[in-house]
C-alpha cells in the first residue's frame, strides 16, 4: 500500500508540473488570443510536446548516468573544485578509487514514471498534431 502510495504521488507530482509548464508554454505563445482551431492544435501540440520531451529527456540522463556515462565528468569537476577549496577534504583519490566508490553507492532506481508520464504527454502533443494536419489548409 505504501509504495502504491508513492508511485502515484510521484506520478501526481511530475503530471501537475507538466500541466503547469504546459500552461506557461501556451500562454507565452497567446493561446488564449487565438481564434483559428488550427493554430490551437499546433499551439496545444507545443504545449505538450515540450514537458513531455523534458520528462522523457531526464528519464534518460538518469538511465545513462546509472551505467557510469557521467563519471569522468564528475570527477574532474570534483578534482578542479578540491583545487580551488581548502577545506575540501581528502584530495589523493585517484579516478578508479572514485569510480569505485560511485559503483557502491548504487544505482538511481524509481525513476520509470518520469518515461511514462513524459510518453503520455508527448503521445497527446501526436494527438493535437494529427488534428493539425487535419485542419491545415495549405
Amino acid at each position: 500500500m505504501k509504495n502504491r502510495r508513492a508511485i502515484l504521488l510521484k506520478i501526481g507530482i511530475s503530471t501537475l508540473a507538466a500541466l503547469l509548464l504546459t500552461l506557461v508554454v501556451l500562454a507565452t505563445h497567446g493561446f488564449w488570443q487565438t481564434e483559428t482551431p488550427v493554430e490551437r492544435c499546433r499551439l496545444l501540440c507545443d504545449g505538450f510536446f515540450v514537458p513531455g520531451v523534458l520528462l522523457i529527456c531526464a528519464g534518460a540522463l538518469i538511465f545513462v548516468s546509472n551505467y557510469g556515462i557521467f563519471n569522468g565528468i564528475s570527477y574532474a569537476v570534483r578534482y578542479v573544485a578540491r583545487m580551488f577549496v581548502p577545506w575540501s577534504g581528502k584530495r589523493d583519490e585517484s579516478y578508479g578509487e572514485y569510480v569505485s566508490h560511485r559503483a557502491e553507492k548504487g544505482k538511481i532506481t524509481g525513476y520509470g514514471f518520469l518515461f511514462w508520464v513524459g510518453g503520455a504527454f508527448f503521445a497527446v502533443a501526436l494527438l493535437f498534431l494529427l488534428l493539425f494536419y487535419q485542419h491545415f489548409e495549405g
